[in-house]
């Protein structure tokens, strides 16, 4: 009998953790998106966060042109990136 009270106390317990868990938070603040276009690839980012965009638009467009050679092989459009 004991053992079937603690199986049924845990489990009641669990379910008030699982309420909480997959709930996104509301965020409040207006973002305001800014982007960079390159030829491959579309940044979009954060005014805050402009020298890490600048940052990922030269990485990514060197190392497209490395794998495109290695692969032979060319995007059809533009590929998106978020800087968050």
């Amino acid at each position: 009998m004991k053992k079937y009270i603690k199986i049924v106390v845990l489990l009641y317990v669990s379910c008030g953790f699982s309420q909480e868990f997959g709930q996104n938070k509301v965020q409040y603040k207006d973002f305001d998106w800014n982007y960079i276009r390159s030829p491959h690839f579309d940044v979009y980012f954060y005014k805050q966060s402009s020298d890490l965009a600048k940052f990922t638009v030269n990485v990514s467009e060197n190392a497209y042109e490395q794998i495109s050679k290695h692969l032979r092989w060319t995007i059809k459009k533009p590929i998106s990136i978020i800087v968050y």
